[in-house]
């Protein structure tokens, strides 16, 4: 260990003293500063970033060099709570990455030197990804409550570079059917058929195409009215979300879905619903879950596709591409490991759907196929083994994957693979 790195981890007890005697905080949200028991091998390697946000308007930023280190002196409580149906305590995290590196962050979990347990979170990727995982199904080792620091570790591969941190919960409850594993979320691949099983068609007919066309509908509607039309574009301008030099942010963070699992009677509820956060489907108060977003979206793309007025679709395609280049920055990627499944997911894939022709004019229809295959588990079909087989399944998973992510053109009366779904 270097002299910088002992002199800094000399000062931490001192300082971790400090942090201890200050009420507990949830969450770290960077909004305040960087707090005192945060330690980097180079101290002036860390500081506030107000480009990039997921909980608040500012993250912290990290400009790290091969191989240093960034110790987080905070313990990460009781992890024998549990909660809601079965969720238990868990760690979570989420990054930023303004360019993709070909290496990972190491996040050792210690008590003092000794490490109890870990996990890798490769950052080849670009926009904000998660990592949370339950202590009680840790990737590597064991922590116990008496970890009182993690040592996050840069890449050893590459000489230097960013990443931002932000949202970070020691120790929160989790569902624990939907853990995220960077390493095992980033394996995913898009899916493909094997063609001796699944052969495609020597050739479409005239009647087929015709079919196909009036399952497509017409690419125009009777007209929107204008005050409609201004209405959807100043819901997505009072948002705040601007695209320039650092990016796209200003937006509200977006929170994902499936993380907890209330039970009956909590917040109200009459029964169990998930919800992002243990302390309610809107908790934080300055976050927004993705139903709201999506939600928005799909307005907006039904306004577009009944649109007739050149105009009208000008700005309406403009709202619709800033809400979607939103969406993958914060996280509906392809990978990500955030998912909206069959219940809330709908509202995003019926908008991609709609928006088909726009997507692909701007390059951006394949990553959105990608993320609706990932997120409706359209490998599953196409498997080599044989695929799940419960009503679930069934009701909601099969009809979402086959009638919602087949779309391969922006020219409806060439395409044989877009079909909307009715529900």
């Amino acid at each position: 260990m270097n002299s910088v790195m002992s002199m800094g981890l000399a000062c931490l007890p001192f300082a971790s003293a400090l942090a201890w005697s200050q009420p507990a905080v949830y969450y770290e949200s960077f909004e305040d500063g960087v707090p005192a028991y945060f330690a980097a091998t180079r101290p002036g390697s860390l500081s506030l970033s107000p480009w990039h946000g997921k909980e608040g308007k500012s993250s912290l930023r990290w400009d790290w060099s091969k191989g240093e280190e960034l110790v987080i002196r905070h313990g990460i409580g009781d992890l024998t709570r549990t909660g809601g149906l079965s969720c238990v305590a868990s760690f979570a995290v989420w990054l930023y990455m303004e360019k993709p590196v070909p290496d990972a962050l190491a996040f050792e979990f210690r008590e003092g030197e000794k490490v109890t347990g870990s996990f890798r979170f490769p950052l080849e990727f670009t926009g904000w990804r998660q990592a949370r995982v339950m202590y009680q199904s840790f990737p590597e080792g064991r922590p116990t409550a008496n970890v009182d620091n993690i040592r996050i570790t840069a890449p050893t591969r590459v000489e230097a570079g960013t990443v931002f941190l932000d949202f970070i919960k020691y120790n929160t409850l989790s569902y624990p059917s939907f853990p995220v594993i960077p390493e095992k979320v980033v394996q995913w691949r898009r899916p493909a058929p094997d063609e001796r099983r699944f052969p495609k068609p020597e050739r479409v007919t005239e009647a087929e195409l015709a079919g196909i066309r009036k399952l497509l509908g017409p690419d125009q509607g009777p007209g929107v009215d204008e005050a409609r039309v201004k209405s959807l574009c100043e819901r997505v301008a009072v948002l705040g979300i601007v695209k320039d030099e650092h990016g796209i942010h200003g937006g509200p963070g977006l929170n994902a879905w499936y993380q907890y699992c209330c039970k009956m009677g909590e917040f109200g509820y009459k029964d169990n619903e998930y919800c992002a956060d243990e302390h309610g489907q809107r908790w934080p108060p300055g976050m927004m879950s993705h139903p709201e977003l999506t939600s928005l979206a799909s307005q907006v793309a039904e306004a577009y596709r009944g649109s007739r007025d050149a105009e009208q679709r000008r700005r309406l395609a403009e709202a619709f591409l800033l809400l979607e280049d939103y969406l993958f920055d914060q996280g509906m990627q392809a990978g990500s490991g955030f998912q909206c499944n069959w219940w809330y997911g709908p509202a995003w894939a019926d908008a991609v759907f709609l928006m088909r022709d726009v997507l692909a004019k701007e390059g951006r229809l394949q990553r959105q196929l990608d993320y609706l295959l990932y997120n409706y588990g359209g490998g599953e079909i196409f498997a080599e083994a044989d695929p799940p087989s419960h009503m679930d399944f069934y009701l909601l998973s099969v009809p979402t994957s086959f009638a919602r992510v087949s779309c391969k053109s922006s020219r409806p009366s060439r395409s044989a693979g877009c079909v909307p779904s009715k529900r």
